[in-house]
């Protein structure tokens, strides 16, 4: 206490000094509170960006691909296209500056850093990003943000559902139709047959021996090869064919066979092309005592040969056919039972076929995702709230009044000390 009277003034004084300017006080605090607080405030809000940190899954997404093979390029999503299109989808964007907000250089999305990547060995992931869009282009709406936002992302995963439909296994009994005679069908369940069977061997080696919703897909597998085993094979059904004369249309069965003929006589000629200028190869081989190249021609040689003798005994049994449908001038020719066979095995294949896609689409459209860094679709960054910057100003104008009451009150004194 005795060091403040020796310059003057006590502690007490100064109280007094403040109390006795309690209105300037408050009224200058206030002031500058409100103009500095809210001016700042404004200023801050302006440099807010929403930040959103997000990973990708869909088949591909780590090769740059969508599903379907076709090039994924993340930037696209802050296209002028895509946001504008993702504005047009919801009347709760129709405020939103568009161009604005493509054409601002805090617009951006980067790739993430892979979680193994130093400061000397920088790599960066293909499936993780971050997203950043000014917060003022949504009115700094929250709401409106995180639903602009998640439909502008979750637009690639709806891109990519679609392109997953491109993934199906193709349908041959699509293509039969009342023009399609019964052997051409039985080829045709023999291809989609095996096509199914291929597919799931692929996706379980690809996937594991998957469950889902309450369908195993080796089982799947082995029912169609059971039910497929418990009735007529493909060749069955082929033998059938030709021991009875089945057919729909005597004309469209005659023209049938005779392309088939024709296909397998190019083959005959072909491969005695081949004999012939192989068996050339090969005496001169043997001239040259170069015996073991001339042992592989050899092999060749009795391949195309054997694949003849096949092709003739097949032109032969075609060949039979069609004298014998000639000979029987019939314009249709099958039965109830043979029907039955037919249009059960049809049944079978398709049924199956649509069970295997429906599963596999299933399966990898769940997998075919957006999460979100921490559950949250979005943080803001930068900018401040009202309170604080409120504190932040009344500290500020408290500190500014109380300067200002001691410059007044010094000047107080000095006139005082004169008029002494």
């Amino acid at each position: 206490m005795d060091h403040y009277e020796d310059q003057g003034i006590s502690l007490a004084d100064i109280w007094d000094k403040l109390w006795a300017n309690k209105y300037l006080i408050l009224i200058i605090t206030s002031i500058i509170t409100l103009v500095f607080g809210i001016s700042s405030y404004y200023l801050l809000k302006g440099s807010q960006v929403t930040e959103t940190g997000f990973e990708y899954n869909f088949m591909g997404v780590t090769q740059n691909q969508y599903p379907d093979g076709s090039l994924f390029e993340f930037r696209n999503l802050l296209s002028y296209d895509k946001l504008l299109s993702v504005q047009s989808s919801s009347d709760l964007f129709a405020d939103i500056d568009v161009e604005a907000m493509y054409l601002d250089n805090n617009t951006r999305i980067v790739r993430q850093k892979n979680v193994n990547s130093t400061a000397s060995d920088v790599e960066y992931s293909n499936n993780r990003y971050t997203l950043y869009i000014p917060n003022q282009y949504f009115n700094y709406d929250f709401n409106v943000a995180e639903s602009f936002i998640m439909t502008l992302i979750e637009s690639i995963i709806e891109e990519a559902r679609e392109k997953n439909q491109d993934l199906e296994i193709f349908n041959y009994i699509d293509l039969i139709n009342d023009s399609v005679e019964y052997f051409d069908m039985v080829d045709y369940f023999s291809s989609q047959y095996h096509l199914v069977i291929d597919s799931i061997s692929n996706f379980i080696s690809i996937y594991g021996d998957v469950t889902f919703q309450g369908t195993n897909i080796t089982n799947m597998k082995e029912l169609l090869q059971f039910e497929y085993a418990n009735g007529y094979s493909f060749s069955d059904l082929q033998t059938i064919i030709r021991t009875n004369l089945y057919y729909r249309n005597s004309t469209l069965y005659l023209n049938r066979l005779n392309v088939k003929i024709d296909a397998l006589q190019e083959t005959v000629e072909l491969n005695s092309l081949r004999i012939a200028e192989l068996e050339a190869t090969y005496n001169n081989l043997v001239t040259t005592s170069n015996l073991q190249q001339a042992n592989q021609i050899l092999i060749d040689i009795v391949t195309y040969r054997i694949a003849n003798v096949d092709a003739n005994y097949q032109i032969s049994l075609y060949q039979e056919v069609i004298d014998q449908a000639l000979a029987s001038g019939m314009t249709s020719n099958t039965s109830p039972e043979f029907e039955l066979s037919i249009n059960n095995m049809q049944q079978l294949i398709d049924d199956y076929t649509d069970q295997y896609n429906n599963f596999y689409l299933s399966y990898i459209n769940q997998d075919t995702r957006v999460v979100y860094d921490l559950g949250s679709v979005l943080t803001i960054n930068g900018g401040y709230s009202i309170i604080v910057t409120g504190v932040v100003s009344g500290i500020l104008g408290l500190f500014i009044s109380l300067v200002v009451v001691f410059i007044k009150e010094s000047e107080t004194n000095k006139k005082a000390l004169k008029e002494n």
